[in-house]
């Protein structure tokens, strides 16, 4: 068995979505302290991050996950760090509460170009979008098992990130969630991204096609 490293990612190159914040965020710092170069993609630049950048083997891109020159220059900035990027996490999001008959076709267009488990109603486009995000993770999975590739997907439940704190979903709502969370709290940022660093790992390197339900529980309640 592969022995565990006090550092998790040693040599490797990760490039991570939504890394200016929330999910991201806690993701591009515990892979740093962990070893790894990261080069972050977001819309917004971080404000005061605990890892600045560009220091310390982090690189920032600034630009929308839909725009293809955006992750070439991702992959140009991976080169740039030392190699060919060897890990991605797609934590790059966006909310959307609409329901079926108030959902827009540029809604869930915008949706869609970026909860699959348990569907939490509302939110048509954005319940859609977790869903398909689980059967691509299975499908990559299959398809490039064969050349050593892994895909899986983390999927958090109640977690405490700028994005729920802004959310529109009604209070009542998100303490019926808490309600059946049978962990009885939210989840932070910074737990969700330990999930994520153990499935980037070599730890995870018999685990390929699984969906983690990050949630408290609330997926098996």
């Amino acid at each position: 068995m592969t022995e565990i490293a006090l550092q998790r990612l040693p040599g490797k190159i990760a490039i991570v979505t939504g890394g200016s914040s929330g999910i991201g965020r806690a993701t591009v710092e515990l892979f740093v302290r962990h070893g790894a170069k990261v080069v972050s993609i977001d819309l917004n630049e971080p404000v005061e991050p605990e890892v600045p950048y560009p220091n310390q083997g982090v690189s920032f891109v600034k630009g929308s996950v839909t725009d293809a020159l955006v992750w070439s220059s991702a992959i140009e900035e991976a080169k740039s760090l030392g190699g060919v990027a060897n890990v991605l996490v797609q934590c790059a999001g966006t909310p959307g509460r609409e329901g079926l008959l108030d959902t827009t076709v540029e809604k869930w267009n915008h949706v869609m170009n970026l909860a699959g488990v348990v569907t939490m109603g509302g939110g048509f486009a954005y319940e859609a979008s977790k869903a398909a995000c689980g059967h691509m993770c299975k499908t990559v999975a299959l398809d490039f098992a064969k050349d050593g590739i892994r895909a899986n997907c983390v999927a958090p439940g109640l977690t405490i990130t700028g994005m729920t704190r802004n959310s529109s979903r009604p209070a009542s709502s998100k303490q019926y969630m808490l309600d059946r969370t049978p962990l009885a709290r939210w989840g932070t940022a910074e737990e969700t991204a330990y999930s994520i660093l153990y499935l980037s790992s070599d730890e995870a390197a018999y685990v390929t096609g699984q969906t983690i339900c990050h949630d408290g529980g609330y997926s098996a309640a």
